[in-house]
């Protein structure tokens, strides 16, 4: 399921773990490295996996005709298990502190991991995606797990009313703590002022006690 999988940090004990789940035809190294560009987080692992044939599922023809799409979810899901406990093995960095983040259908399966983990992850990203059936996921059941949703309304991927709306409808429904990002324009992308705005939620909203170097002078390992 799991084509490759790069790792990038800066310091050799890293607290916390970044999981940067691509979307459909993205590399998970590049996303990762974006990510820690952009954030600058020195005390984080950041962990970029690509699925094998860059797709988590198969493609949705529509709304309405899914059937393979959800079908290969449960799949996925094992396989962003398996990362996050390979993580553990070589970092020792627990699945409480661990957050996924995902774009477009990256973002898909950080809320799907997220959902049916039986153990709780610190906190879930979604950049330009949406669940693909709102109302097929669980409730949940007293989880604080933090959720950030971002999204545009002119994204044409993930359409505002026919997917964004009843994914953000149900997780609120079900008792899922939400965030929202919420854009006019933008399109299918994330811009470098929502990843900042993102390392804001993680700061202010999971707690995150991260260090930040402003000058982003170090070499990566």
């Amino acid at each position: 399921m799991i084509e490759s999988c790069q790792t990038y940090y800066v310091n050799d004990n890293p607290e916390y773990a970044i999981i940067c789940l691509p979307g459909r035809a993205g590399n998970g190294a590049v996303f990762a490295r974006d990510y820690l560009d952009d954030t600058r987080i020195t005390n984080a692992v950041f962990v970029g996996p690509t699925p094998v044939g860059y797709e988590w599922y198969p493609m949705p023809v529509s709304a309405m005709n899914q059937a393979a799409a959800l079908g290969g979810l449960p799949r996925a899901r094992s396989a962003v298990e398996r990362i996050q406990k390979a993580v553990e093995k070589k970092f020792g960095i627990p699945k409480s502190k661990t957050v996924l983040t995902g774009f477009s259908a990256g973002g898909v399966m950080a809320i799907q991991a997220d959902a049916y983990s039986e153990e709780p992850y610190l906190a879930a990203v979604c950049h330009c995606g949406a669940i693909l059936e709102p109302e097929d996921l669980p409730e949940a059941n007293g989880r604080t797990t933090p959720i950030l949703l971002t999204h545009n309304r002119d994204d044409m991927c993930f359409e505002w009313f026919e997917r964004y709306i009843p994914m953000k409808t149900a997780l609120l429904k079900k008792g899922y703590r939400t965030f929202v990002l919420e854009g006019k324009s933008g399109g299918h992308y994330v811009e470098e002022t929502v990843v900042q705005e993102t390392l804001h939620f993680l700061s202010h909203q999971v707690k995150m006690e991260l260090e930040i170097d402003e000058t982003y002078a170090k070499s990566l390992q």
